[in-house]
């Protein structure tokens, strides 16, 4: 007898069909691991900033002034304002307050952006929108 070695479609198909299972399963895994390594660098950044702003104040009593170059991690846009919206380093700026939003600048919408305030507000949210000066608004949550 003249047997032929190889493999059927069949079975070719059988290994195609448990490949893509693995792969349905670890792709949203993977996903989901590096959204949240980005939002921990970007928390992490904006605590770095904050304990910036805080020995700034200590030192010269107001945040009026504060001018340190703000490194945002990948993905992320760093926004520093007062309580008016103007900027620390402007004289327009009241020098009283500060909120430091992480903005999400990927295409990844379940990414979230963060704000943290001198009045110890800490929330995150999906929609940036939703995010102003002094909460995460709808959807938010703390960090």
């Amino acid at each position: 007898m003249n047997y032929q070695k190889g493999f059927t479609l069949i079975e070719l198909i059988v290994v195609v069909v448990i490949i893509a299972i693995f792969m349905a399963i670890a792709i949203p895994s993977f996903q989901q691991s590096a959204r949240q390594n980005n939002e921990s660098r970007a928390i992490q950044s904006i605590q770095q900033v904050s304990l910036l702003l805080e020995r700034y104040k200590a030192r010269n009593f107001t945040y009026q002034g504060f001018n340190e170059v703000l490194v945002a991690p990948q993905g992320y846009n760093l926004i520093l304002t007062d309580d008016q919206g103007n900027a620390l380093n402007n004289a327009a700026s009241t020098g009283s307050t500060w909120s430091l939003i992480a903005q999400n600048t990927t295409s990844d919408t379940r990414q979230a952006s963060m704000l943290i305030t001198n009045k110890g507000v800490r929330c995150k949210n999906t929609a940036f929108a939703n995010i102003t000066k002094t909460d995460c608004g709808t959807g938010g949550e703390t960090w």
